[in-house]
């Protein structure tokens, strides 16, 4: 099956770049270009835009999306992947719009990004971004063109349920994390931007504006860091959230397997209802999964096998948003700590020309601890030729990489969605339960 998911573009040469990469697409094999040309896509995309702002007054703040489709495991080759993208482009975007098709095959499945340019270059339009239009109409294109090859394409379905988990905060009737994560939802869902969202968390909750965002309730005694709620809580996940509301496919829930009854917790006449509520899912995870066996066609054992293979995807995946989380802290910590080791130029030349030296660095120990706390952090990015690299340089490659890092976001959406049809053996999310006799705390927006 292909899954197509449509976002906003923020970078357009940082995204390029990655898209194109040689390891990426074949050296360059899989990348085709439609009314520009590789290297200079970006910038061509770019004197579209230019020529449509000199014409027009009106405002638009998005100049560039990337629709990203992922094709399950073996189910298609890298050339034919290709070709299906370059036709959903033309389907999609039609005749006017400029876009670059890059087809990547270094991950468990062979994908395609569709970068393009949101402005109509014959009418100078926007790109019609209304929900239908980039949720809706984007799935019917792709169902379609599955369909047309003989790909299998999803099944919709909705439908209710809690998971096991989900029943334990009900029983218990509290859980922090589950409260912080649905006010972080509904917080997302009013913002505009990440300063906005913080401004919201801030009136509604103690907020703790360190290196690392913490959130605590009145009643709690720690405070839960940001980065203890998983790959989409992480504040470059808000962000990326809240520039694509329409596209966000809501946390995974729970790996239906089995209960064992045979767990003391499920023990004793006072148990009961515990143990009725276990035989119900585990009837409900059986159907499920017969579903999916009869619906693919397959084999227990192959069901297992796929589950297995999306879940290490998706492990990966979250690995590498983990990663590049790391690096890009890191280079954001060096651009302040680079600001500190210039500006303790006039405290070391006041050191240098006094004569009570002593006296001197006492009057300005502060100083002296911040210069040698920056000095001994950017002296670890030193080149080979014993230069530290200027803050512009390191500004481009966190550019680059929340490019990456965005993008990376996009397929862990897919590898959810993948993982969840194998699950549920169609595309059910279960919705949030509020735990019993507690009411979702209202936001002050």
């Amino acid at each position: 099956m292909a899954i197509s998911k449509i976002v906003k573009v923020k970078n357009i040469f940082a995204t390029v770049k990655y898209c194109a990469r040689d390891s990426k697409t074949n050296y360059g094999e899989l990348i085709s270009t439609y009314n520009c040309e590789m290297p200079f896509v970006a910038r061509q995309f770019n004197e579209v835009t230019e020529a449509r702002r000199k014409v027009s007054s009106r405002s638009f703040s998005v100049e560039s999306w990337m629709i990203f489709q992922s094709f399950a495991q073996d189910e298609i080759e890298p050339k034919k992947a290709h070709e299906l993208g370059l036709e959903f482009a033309k389907r999609y975007l039609g005749e006017n719009h400029q876009y670059m098709v890059t087809t990547h095959i270094d991950s468990g499945c062979v994908h395609n990004h569709i970068v393009f340019n949101a402005t109509d270059s014959v009418s100078f339009k926007s790109f019609d971004s209304r929900t239908k239009h980039i949720v809706q109409d984007l799935r019917k294109v792709n169902d379609d063109l599955c369909k047309e090859n003989n790909l299998s394409v999803i099944k919709e379905f909705k439908g209710k349920g809690i998971s096991q988990r989900e029943y334990y905060v009900r029983k218990a009737g509290r859980s922090y994390k589950a409260r912080l994560e649905r006010m972080i939802d509904k917080a997302i869902e009013n913002s505009t931007d990440f300063q906005d969202f913080l401004e919201i968390m801030d009136r509604n909750i103690e907020v703790g504006f360190g290196n690392i965002l913490t959130f605590k309730f009145p009643e709690q005694k720690r405070p839960v860091r940001l980065t203890s709620l998983g790959a989409d809580y992480a504040e470059n996940s808000i962000k990326y959230r809240i520039d694509n509301k329409e596209q966000y496919i809501k946390k995974l829930p729970s790996t239906r397997a089995l209960i064992d009854k045979n767990q003391s917790k499920f023990q004793g006449a006072e148990n009961a209802g515990l143990r009725r509520w276990a035989t119900r899912e585990n009837i409900k995870t059986l159907a499920t999964i017969s579903h999916t066996l009869h619906q693919e066609g397959i084999t227990y054992d192959e069901y297992k096998k796929r589950q297995e293979k999306s879940s290490k995807r998706l492990s990966d995946v979250v690995n590498k948003i983990k990663e590049l989380d790391g690096q890009i802290s890191q280079y954001e910590n060096y651009i302040e700590q680079e600001a500190i080791y210039r500006s303790s130029y006039k405290v070391l030349s006041g050191y240098k020309n006094s004569t009570n030296k002593e006296a001197y660095k006492k009057n300005h120990y502060a100083d002296f601890k911040a210069y040698d706390k920056a000095k001994n952090f950017v002296s670890k990015f030193k080149n080979e030729n014993g230069k530290i690299p200027k803050p512009s340089d390191i500004r481009e490659q966190i550019e680059d990489m929340q490019a990456e890092r965005n993008i990376i976001f996009t397929e862990y959406q897919v590898e959810k969605q993948r993982l969840s049809e194998l699950v549920f053996g169609m595309n059910h999310q279960d919705k949030g339960i509020i735990p019993k006799g507690r009411k979702d705390q209202d936001l002050d927006i």
